[in-house]
């Protein structure tokens, strides 16, 4: 495999005539770093992107389109904290100097180690039209963990792709049976019209919006707004309201007597362990069915302890239920045929 040429750093006519220091980027195809300088507009970058790489790196027409909607980072900070985890962006250009100049004519083009696995030049037509299909960069997470075997690549995002639909179906019964008993428990304290209740709506946290971070407050009012009914409301809010709803703050109004009653098959004691139990596997929940919805890779979670999670909610809110779930559910054969 060809070694690529390092381009050399430009003159920055906004540095004072300085040349910018080349910013060591992420390791590029042949496992070494190289610098990549590309013009502003995104759409010159993407043509530039088959020569920066060695032609080993293919590049489809939907990776190309990835270019061009690359976002511009303009902070060193919010670049490092983008590159931080490589497994949840994309390409992304930085706009500041490598010495805290001003926004440099040329923006960087930085991509993560996952974009840049090389796909074996000799392909069979098939696997050529999958490679295709899937985009190299989506292909090259499983590249990265099969050691740059394409077959086994292609077998580990089939079985990520039966395992993600098959989670879906214990997500789902978890999801609904703890948004049941959170129903059930704000019914006895604020009435059936609870999402109408004007106590009930000052008691949710209300963050400004500086703070960008989930607003329980108003999320239930642009629901409530669209529905009439608390069927309609309760089956419209967000995962993140129902998990939101098993904090300390909800102690004394909702849980404190209640929550033990709720949750008859749990075997907690206490009224504030059994809550914490709750909201740490809701958080879980959450975080892989995000991961699973935006079709992203989940073989290197804790899947058998993910699904020990699902079925524990619904066995703590009804015993009966979760054996009528294990009966249908098929995560757990599936588990088992993880490819080696």
């Amino acid at each position: 495999m060809g070694a690529s040429r390092i381009p050399r750093p430009r003159p920055n006519p906004r540095c004072n005539g300085r040349r910018t220091r080349p910013s060591r980027g992420p390791v590029g195809c042949i496992g070494r770093p190289h610098v990549v300088r590309v013009d502003p507009h995104r759409r010159q970058a993407a043509r530039h992107a088959g020569r920066i790489h060695p032609p080993e790196c293919t590049w489809s027409t939907d990776d190309l389109k990835d270019l061009k909607r690359a976002p511009f980072v303009r902070s060193a900070p919010a670049a490092m904290e983008r590159r931080r985890d490589p497994s949840l962006t994309g390409p992304f250009y930085v706009r500041s100097s490598a010495r805290g100049g001003r926004s440099p004519r040329n923006p960087r083009l930085v991509m993560p180690p996952r974009y840049l696995v090389p796909v074996p030049a000799a392909m069979s037509p098939t696997t050529q039209t999958l490679v295709k299909t899937l985009s190299v960069p989506r292909i090259s997470t499983y590249l990265a963990a099969r050691s740059g075997s394409l077959d086994k690549a292609l077998e580990l995002y089939g079985w990520n792709a039966r395992i993600s639909a098959a989670l879906m179906l214990p997500a789902h019964f978890a999801e609904v049976s703890t948004r049941n008993s959170v129903d059930e428990a704000l019914t006895d304290v604020y009435g059936p019209t609870w999402p109408w209740n004007s106590a009930f709506e000052l008691s949710l946290p209300n963050p400004p919006a500086a703070a960008n971070t989930y607003n329980p407050r108003r999320d239930l009012r642009a629901t409530r707004a669209k529905h009439t009914t608390t069927g309609k409301v309760i089956a419209d809010l967000k995962f993140v309201f129902w998990q939101k709803m098993f904090t300390r703050r909800h102690d004394e109004r909702v849980w404190n007597t209640r929550i033990l009653k709720l949750f008859p098959g749990a075997p907690e004691k206490e009224e504030r362990e059994l809550r914490l139990r709750v909201a740490d596997d809701l958080e879980a929940i959450r975080q892989l069915r995000n991961r699973i919805a935006h079709h992203e890779p989940v073989f290197s979670r804790a899947l058998a302890t993910d699904l020990a999670k699902m079925l524990d909610l619904v066995q703590i809110r009804r015993p009966e239920a979760e054996t009528w779930v294990r009966s249908l559910e098929t995560a757990s054969a599936i588990l088992l045929e993880y490819p080696n």
